[in-house]
């Protein structure tokens, strides 16, 4: 009895390790997993930022990269949390990322240098990496009249004019939706998506495609990054595209990233996140994917400087436990609203 114990004790260690993801690679390198949402308009742009951080300490990075975080997380629901970083987690996404224990906690020294508006997560476990304000973008050879509030998109005027992102599978959308209930309150939200509603063209399931619609003109007006008005700019030689905030007040969009609660990898997971917050990677992010970094000491280039900005920001208006218990009631309305 006792030699059968023993054996089954030694098949359950190598069961158990021979499961266990190994942190070399075949080359017989430190590794990195890494699952990382796909930068607007620019899909390579983790691939070749993070050569640096290879060479610097040796290792390989196993880069997945996903359309939407939304996908990402279904992805691990599906398949287990089989990662060490996670990259492109967003502000809308923190109270997801802290119910389902995705992430390990860990203050990058690096943070320090960041704008204090843009800690989104207090504890921790999502570090801020680069971000956009959102806007009203439109084709100013499409209208004649700049949507400069929320009160101007609500005009007859617009009828068919709006194309919208989706709060149930877009993070896009889901950060408009937190954006309108802190500008409007939380009954006079309603209002303001009704009195829109005639005006939307139609509901999208991703940014991009809201963005390829806009650009085939087939309606004037998008919400969305107001940096992504650089792009048409920078390499379409184009300046049809504006970006205006509205006046009522600012809300910022913002990439994460955090360590996998399941990581063997901590201390290069640890390693990676200061880079990614420090000026060696920071500085790439205003000319390579048109975003603005959260290092304050990155200098910015005049086209992002001009950018207009408003004083109120509603980014961090409501706690995560306000949204935790609050949001998927907001989400439920938008949807009674906007899509029957």
């Amino acid at each position: 009895m006792k030699k059968l114990i023993t054996a089954l004790m030694i098949m359950l260690i190598m069961f158990g390790c021979t499961n266990k993801r190994s942190e070399r690679s075949s080359t017989g390198k430190s590794s990195l997993k890494m699952y990382a949402v796909d930068v607007f308009l620019n899909k390579d742009f983790f691939r070749e930022s993070l050569l640096t951080f290879e060479k610097l300490n040796d290792c390989n990075i196993d880069l997945v990269t996903f359309q939407t975080a939304d996908k990402l997380l279904n992805h691990v629901e599906e398949n287990g949390n089989n990662t060490d970083i996670f990259l492109g987690l967003d502000n809308s996404l923190l109270v997801t990322v802290l119910q389902d224990s995705l992430l390990k906690q860990y203050e990058s020294p690096q943070i320090e240098n960041v704008n204090k508006n843009l800690i989104f997560d207090k504890s921790y476990h999502i570090n801020p990496v680069f971000y956009s304000p959102l806007a009203f973008i439109y084709n100013k050879d499409a209208i004649e009249q700049i949507p400069s509030t929320f009160g101007a998109i609500q005009d007859g005027k617009l009828k068919q004019s709006i194309i919208l992102t989706n709060p149930n599978n877009c993070s896009i959308g889901r950060n408009i939706l937190i954006y309108s209930v802190a500008a409007f309150g939380r009954s006079g939200y309603r209002h303001f998506w009704r009195s829109i509603k005639n005006n939307v063209y139609t509901v999208t399931d991703n940014f991009n495609e809201s963005y390829n619609m806009l650009l085939a003109s087939e309606a004037p007006i998008i919400f969305g990054f107001q940096t992504s008005v650089l792009h048409d700019v920078s390499y379409k030689k184009s300046s049809r595209l504006k970006a205006v905030i509205p006046q009522e007040g600012s809300y910022n969009f913002i990439y994460g990233v955090g360590i996998s609660s399941q990581t063997i990898n901590i201390e290069l997971s640890k390693k990676l996140v200061d880079y990614l917050l420090s000026i060696s990677f920071q500085h790439l992010i205003p000319d390579s994917i048109k975003m603005f970094p959260v290092n304050t000491e990155v200098p910015l280039p005049k086209e992002m400087t001009e950018l207009n900005k408003e004083n109120v920001d509603f980014t961090n208006k409501f706690s995560t436990r306000w949204l935790k218990w609050k949001y998927h009631i907001w989400q439920q309305k938008w949807e009674n609203i906007m899509l029957k």
